[in-house]
């Protein structure tokens, strides 16, 4: 459905890193692993500060956002596929 040069220009807009590219049939995507940096809120020494940290996910074919070790489906960290395959062939 998308090739991985659309993958990797919204991981790329979109501020994630990519780690594993896993392919299906006919050389197709089948999922895409990779990392969303985040800041941890933390208390240390009786103050609140925020520690930057990566949170592991996964996408499917769609781009479509999941947990990497669950099914829990993260929404918020969808990949705007359908917007770069349009400005890509304008």
């Amino acid at each position: 459905m998308y090739r991985v040069m659309h993958f990797e220009t919204a991981i790329v807009q979109s501020g994630y890193n990519i780690e594993r590219v896993s392919y299906g049939e006919n050389l197709k995507i089948a999922r895409v692993e990779g990392s969303i940096p985040y800041l941890k809120r933390a208390v240390i020494n009786g103050k609140v500060k925020y520690i930057p940290a990566q949170r592991l996910v996964r996408w499917d074919d769609r781009g479509k956002c999941f947990s990497l070790r669950s099914k829990i489906r993260q929404p918020k960290y969808d990949l705007p596929l359908k917007d770069i395959v349009k400005t890509l062939t304008m």
